[in-house]
């Protein structure tokens, strides 16, 4: 009976998803992410600033493009590219895959004798395989590449693109590129946005022989040049106040990182900051901008009620427009930014903003953080617990020359004919 009603939920999901897996037919180039890489909107719609101009550049040139998406909600959310969900696919196929194995044991027990038929023990595998199979794929752009993924990649010929996360990536780099990693677990190519980043894979691209290639930011040069969709463009009044101040929130500090236990007495902001908010009211406006997962996972809850709370007490906090708008767009409206240890660092000066850094990690695991934009002016790093050294910074900082790189960056485009992925004109 068990088994019976196994078989019909296998059927069932097998004629469901059908239409969703049929999707990966003949496909150039796949795309795939989860779905907290897809931190903007457009008209609804769900969109990666890292993958999406990639996916519009190749399919403007004819390229067919799919793009995959890790952890959409079930309820159906709407993506820019019109995403599938991964996790349907994986559902669609561990269920065709209980079948097969399935009928083959009974087969086999039936005919011992032409005991011949047998099928994979390894899931992630043969799921691998058969997205590589149906789809035909040339390569796949991945954020955070699955080393399995890369592994069945690698023997069937298809290239693996790691579009980097983020920007300013030291050593020691993030568990998925570990160095002691055999080289087919690894990316073929890594894209990265900035000098430091390149710096460093380039050194993992030597020992592994991998491709390391610095390409041009689209997601900046759409902002810069003014391109982007109306609903990206800033509302936030700051016209009735001297200065105007972004504040990165993270999450790690609520006993969820080990690093940063025991930092923060409320896991969320500095009670200096907390203070200075209160002792700026008339002339400084906060802009805080939550993480993408503070701000969509049911954990972070309490920090989201914290924020709206602080909103309301506080004239001069704005944190709904300031969290939910592309970055560029507060980046361009803020003076200066501030945070304990965010990333966001490097965003804020590629616009020209110094950056407060406040984080004790940075003296001790973290102390190659930053280095560089500390020592172009872009950066300057005080303890949380200093409030007349922050009240100072923010005084005296302005905004200046927007960060520039120094390496040659290429298109995309020259990436996929260097490796013979798309034709040379």
């Amino acid at each position: 009976m068990i088994f019976l009603r196994k078989f019909a939920v296998a059927l069932y999901h097998l004629i469901r998803f059908y239409p969703i897996w049929s999707k990966l037919n003949k496909k150039n180039f796949l795309f795939l992410c989860h779905v907290t890489d897809m931190g903007e909107t457009v008209n609804g719609e769900l969109y990666s600033k890292l993958l999406d101009p990639i996916f519009e550049q190749l399919k403007n040139r004819d390229h067919s493009c799919l793009h995959i998406t890790r952890d959409l909600s079930s309820n159906g959310d709407k993506t820019f590219n019109n995403s599938i969900s991964y996790n349907q696919l994986r559902l669609f196929y561990s269920e065709w895959w209980w079948l097969k194995r399935n009928f083959f044991k009974i087969y086999n027990f039936i005919l011992p004798i032409r005991n011949n038929h047998t099928i994979s023990d390894d899931l992630d595998r043969d799921f691998y395989n058969s997205i590589i199979t149906k789809s035909k794929v040339q390569a796949i752009f991945c954020i955070s590449a699955f080393s399995k993924l890369c592994e069945i990649s690698t023997l069937r010929g298809v290239k693996i693109i790691e579009v980097l996360h983020g920007i300013g990536y030291t050593l020691p780099l993030p568990p998925n590129f570990d160095e002691s990693l055999p080289k087919e677990q690894l990316p073929d190519i890594i894209l990265s946005f900035d000098d430091v980043s390149t710096k460093t894979f380039s050194k993992l691209s030597e020992k592994n022989k991998l491709m390391a290639r610095q390409i041009e930011n689209y997601w900046y040069k759409m902002f810069r040049e003014g391109r982007i969709p109306e609903e990206w463009k800033s509302s936030i009044d700051t016209k009735q106040y001297k200065k105007t101040i972004l504040y990165s929130l993270q999450w790690g500090y609520d006993h969820d990182h080990e690093h940063f236990e025991g930092i923060l007495d409320n896991g969320i902001m500095p009670d200096s900051i907390l203070e200075l908010i209160k002792r700026t009211e008339n002339d400084i406006l906060w802009l805080l901008r939550l993480h993408p997962i503070q701000l969509r996972s049911n954990k972070y809850e309490s920090h989201r009620l914290f924020i709206k709370e602080l909103t309301e007490k506080r004239s001069n906090v704005e944190y709904q427009l300031s969290s939910t708008l592309p970055l560029p767009s507060v980046l361009q409206i803020a003076d200066l930014h501030i945070s304990m240890i965010s990333m966001t660092t490097y965003d804020a000066a590629y616009f020209g903003l110094k950056s407060l850094i406040m984080c004790p990690s940075l003296d001790t695991i973290y102390s190659s953080m930053f280095l560089d934009l500390q020592s172009r002016g872009y950066a300057k790093k005080v303890n949380y617990k200093e409030i007349d050294e922050i009240l100072k910074f923010i005084n005296e900082a302005n905004k200046i020359e927007p960060l520039k790189n120094e390496n040659q960056q290429v298109s995309i485009i020259d990436v996929l004919k260097e490796v013979d992925l798309i034709k040379t004109d």
